[in-house]
């Protein structure tokens, strides 16, 4: 299975989702991440530093742009806001059935992932939480499946 996170600067939020499942990952699955609007070249230094202190490191991660071609040769399409999943429906329409809201495909919950853009490291942490929470409950259901 090909997992592909989204957020929109892939700096934070889907950086760290794809570090966290690249730990648990079941060998042939893939994992990688990107953004709707990708400006900065690097992730953020909370992002690095709360994944740190979990044993991820992020510090390599290169923000990708999402491309028409990331989006179909993903399986599942996990964002961290319904806007986002709308953006990628729209953009790459033969992509939509694959796309969900983290929150909503792993916990049935009709929230997004909180941005933590511009906090300190305890509202990354808190973001890092939620993001631990929703792989765990999909991902596990997965394997047991």
């Amino acid at each position: 299975m090909n997992i592909l996170f989204v957020c929109t600067g892939n700096t934070c939020r889907s950086p760290m989702a794809e570090g966290i499942l690249a730990q648990q990952i079941r060998p042939g699955d893939e994992v990688l991440s990107a953004g709707l609007m990708v400006t900065e070249h690097a992730p953020t230094k909370q992002a690095v530093a709360v994944c740190a202190r979990h044993g991820i490191d992020i510090r390599g991660h290169v923000p990708r742009q999402l491309t028409a071609s990331l989006a179909e040769e993903a399986d599942l399409i996990l964002t961290m806001t319904a806007s986002h999943a709308d953006a990628i429906r729209r953009f790459v329409p033969q992509a939509a059935d694959k796309v969900h809201p983290l929150l909503a495909y792993a916990l049935g919950e009709e929230r997004d992932v909180t941005d933590p853009y511009g906090g300190d490291e305890a509202v990354y942490e808190a973001c890092f939480a939620q993001l631990a929470a929703a792989i765990a409950a999909f991902y596990d259901k997965g394997r047991d499946a």
